[in-house]
Formats: structure tokens, sequence, C-alpha cells
């Protein structure tokens, strides 16, 4: 009887190990992508239900850890966690579907295309619209600023935030949910940095604080998105540090605010449709 599913094969391997030392045994079955936990004995179903809740709320909490080192059978992996030796052209393909790789790929070229001297060229093309008054007809500089980079390790920052938290959305949820918080994240993004500051920015940072948000919002309804609090933490630290003035005056600090409050608010609409 399966009690749930996660993404993380060390999440739900130590699950099971919890569920051992509390005599509720379980075991994980592979189903593509996920880790199913299937409860071995159907009349523990509830307390094992509540103690998954449990678990998904929190599911760094010692006690889980001090549960594997319990189970005296736990010197080996059940199940295959991946293999560290396939190319990691191909870990990143099994991690993405095709609207975080169309993204990511979109941002790459771009990249390569300013290392290679078109960066004033592009800027002049897919800027946020200035004056409003006169580009708005221009619709497509309201997203496009979430594309494009200068600086490669403003790039690569982005680009693997957006695998790691677009890839999981595309997985769990849908392709078309990460499309629609791409567009509504770069659009909120970049007009609350656009008009609040100017059109001078650029960068996919607005978006991944969208996903971010939405992850941190709807992950209790969702254990299959549940991502560690420290990867949360640091992300928000981040961002306390770029409004502080740490992190140099090019930050565009109110996209990724206006890209975390809409994903946040879009997660907690998801969230309640959710049972």
């Amino acid at each position: 009887m399966q009690l749930g599913r996660l993404t993380d094969p060390r999440l739900a391997q130590a699950f099971v190990d919890y569920m051992a030392v509390q005599r509720m045994p379980c075991e994980v079955r592979v189903d593509g992508h996920y880790y199913c936990i299937e409860l071995l004995n159907a009349e523990q179903y509830e307390a094992a239900q509540q103690a998954f809740q449990a678990f998904a709320e929190n599911p760094n909490h010692p006690r889980y850890r001090s549960a594997s080192w319990q189970r005296a059978d736990n010197s080996g992996a059940r199940f295959d966690y991946g293999s560290s030796g396939a190319p990691i052209i191909h870990q990143i393909w099994l991690h993405a579907g095709p609207i975080t790789l169309v993204v990511l790929i979109s941002c790459l070229v771009l990249g390569l295309l300013n290392q290679i001297g078109l960066a004033p060229t592009l800027f002049s093309w897919l800027h946020f619209p200035a004056p409003f008054a006169e580009q708005w007809p221009q619709i497509w500089r309201l997203w496009t600023p979430a594309l494009m980079h200068v600086a490669l390790i403003h790039l690569l920052f982005n680009v693997v935030w957006w695998w790691y938290l677009g890839g999981r959305i595309e997985r769990v949820v849908s392709g078309s949910k990460l499309f629609e918080l791409f567009l509504v994240g770069a659009l909120f993004s970049n007009l609350l940095q656009g008009f609040l500051v100017g059109p001078n920015f650029l960068g996919l940072s607005g978006v991944v604080y969208a996903l971010l948000g939405y992850v941190a919002v709807v992950q209790r309804k969702r254990p299959e998105l549940m991502m560690p609090p420290a990867y949360i933490g640091f992300m928000l630290i981040w961002l306390v540090l770029g409004f502080v003035g740490v992190l140099g005056q090019q930050v565009a600090n109110y996209a990724h605010l206006g890209g975390l409050l809409v994903g946040a608010l879009q997660g907690w609409l998801d969230a309640r449709k959710v049972r």
C-alpha cells in the first residue's frame, strides 16, 4: 500500500529506515523519476500515513538520521541512486524536461553570443522597454531580459538553479506549470525591477526566485517537491545580502523579490487545490 512518492532517493531511504525502527516496515519501489514508499502491513496504514506526513513537513529532523544509524542492515542501498559514472549530459537530461532544457539552452546560447562581443547588439534588441511609452509594443522585451547574462558566473549560477528547481517542477507537477511560472515570474520580476530601478538589468534570477518561492510553499502538500531547507535558507540569505549592498550595486534585487513573491503566491494557490 503506497504512502507517497519522493524524488530524492536518500530521503526515501531515510524514511524507510525510520519506519523499520518504528516497526512499520516499508520498502522503496522505483517508478520512473519517483521513489514510492510502500507499506508492507496494510493494518498500519493510518499510523504510517501520519508518520509520512510528519516526515514530509520536516525530512531533515535528527530522528530520521538517527534511525538510519540504528538499522543493523543498512549496509547498502536497496535501489539505484543513479549511476555516478553516467555522462553528465545524460544526468542533466534525466533531471530536466523539454521546457527546462529549452530555457537552459536559450540562456547558454545568448550567453555565448555575449561572450564573443555581441552583448551591445543583443541588449539593444532584448532589454526591458525603455522608454516604456515608446517601446511597449515590442512585447517580447517584458520577458527577454530574463534570458540574457553578460557575466559568466551569473549565467552559471542561474542556469544551475533553473535546472535544479525547474527540472523538479516539470517532472513532479507538469511542463505547463513550469512554463506558467517562467512567464509570470519573468514578467512580474522584470516589471518591478524596470519601473522601480530602470531597464539596465539582465538575468534569470527573478524566475529562479519565483521557482524557489513556489517550491518552498507548495512542498508541504507535494512532498515529491521536497528540497533541503538549507538550499532555501541560502537563497533567502542571498536575497537579503543583495538589499543591504554586500553584493554590489548591479544586483537586480527587486526582480529577486518580485519573483519570490509571485512564485510563493502561485504555490499558495496550488497548495489549496491539493487535498
